[in-house]
């Protein structure tokens, strides 16, 4: 059953995260208010806005008056008055996918409580193409603006999915037969070395990515199939990546492995 986040109304703001979200059906869209230059951002995206309530400014005063935007909101002058899309567990959502038929990754997230950092994540699993992102109700934050603005409108295409306990959320993804594989500066191996182990096209795969300060926790940790590090520069005084940064490493790996493993199958056929 879909659960909607308790917040009210908020804005979601920059023209990224606006025109992705007035392009997904499950978005309400209740008012916009934008500049006359944002009006041509918008035609010029294929954004039809004359269904919905709107308001056109003159000046970033008014903007700020429609708004009620501090001065140091980055907002490009366009704004969509929304609420929080309603979320899905993660039982439903899994067996929402499998009846779609194709293969799917995740991203679970231990304890990063960091908005910037949660948005940045949905941005690499957007442009990677990893559809879901796990976390816990009590360690994250709900859907927030700064969270939409820094996905850059990848938190249209990606589903937040917040469970109460994450190694049963973990446990669930293995009874469908998902690899979980967990980041930690302590792994043995590298992640490259650890896709490698795994036969064929990698397919049903979740990423498991720790807090920045104590990583994951160990439940977390002894509750994944294989512990994986990424590899830093010979002789780095660079003991870690931060979060986002490692999690847009990973996930350009993972792509790069599955377009070679599949590169690969197409030849020996």
């Amino acid at each position: 059953m879909k659960k909607r986040s308790k917040r009210s109304a908020y804005w979601i703001y920059g023209k990224h995260p606006v025109v992705a979200a007035m392009r997904n059906p499950e978005r309400e869209k209740k008012m916009l208010v934008m500049t006359e230059y944002a009006t041509r951002f918008l035609h010029e995206s294929g954004i039809t806005f004359n269904n919905i309530p709107h308001t056109i400014v003159e000046t970033v005063q008014e903007f700020r008056a429609a708004t009620g935007m501090s001065g140091d909101v980055v907002h490009q002058g366009i704004a969509l008055r929304s609420v929080p899309l309603k979320q899905m567990c993660l039982e439903e959502f899994l067996e929402m996918k499998l009846k779609e038929g194709s293969a799917f990754s995740v991203v679970l997230l231990d304890k990063v409580t960091d908005p910037h950092n949660i948005g940045a994540i949905i941005r690499s699993c957007a442009a990677f193409g990893i559809c879901a992102v796990v976390t816990t109700r009590i360690d994250s934050p709900d859907e927030m603006p700064i969270m939409l603005k820094v996905s850059c409108g990848g938190f249209e295409q990606v589903s937040y999915i917040k469970v109460t306990n994450l190694v049963q959320a973990i446990n669930t993804l293995k009874m469908f037969n998902f690899i979980i594989i967990g980041l930690s500066a302590n792994g043995e191996k590298e992640i490259s070395a650890v896709y490698n182990e795994i036969p064929g096209v990698i397919e049903n795969v979740a990423l498991v990515f720790g807090n920045e300060e104590i990583g994951m926790r160990v439940s977390t940790e002894k509750s994944c199939n294989f512990i994986a590090k990424i590899g830093m520069n010979e002789g780095s005084d660079m003991p870690s990546l931060n979060v986002s940064n490692a999690g847009a490493v990973v996930l350009y790996t993972l792509s790069l492995h599955r377009h070679t493993a599949k590169h690969n199958v197409m030849e020996c056929k």
